[in-house]
């Protein structure tokens, strides 16, 4: 009876050590996750420029920009 309370002990551990394996991993995969998107974003915000309406008209007329899509309430120039 011993070695049979010995056993169950040791199935009990395996289980502790699994789920903080899992969560350790889902925790490492959420932090992977925002630094991936932080990064995204940083790039897409340096690649933009803002001007005026005014300038924006200027370049207008100077045919330097080619097409304007609006989303989600920014316009963007091609």
């Amino acid at each position: 009876m011993n070695s049979n309370q010995n056993n169950n002990r040791g199935k009990g551990g395996g289980n502790k050590r699994n789920m903080t394996a899992i969560v350790s991993i889902l925790l490492w995969a959420l932090v992977l996750t925002l630094l991936v998107n932080l990064a995204t974003s940083r790039l897409q915000q340096a690649n933009s420029v803002e001007v005026s309406y005014g300038q924006f008209r200027q370049l207008i007329m100077q045919d330097a920009v080619e097409s304007v899509v609006m989303s989600s309430g920014k316009y963007t120039s091609r």
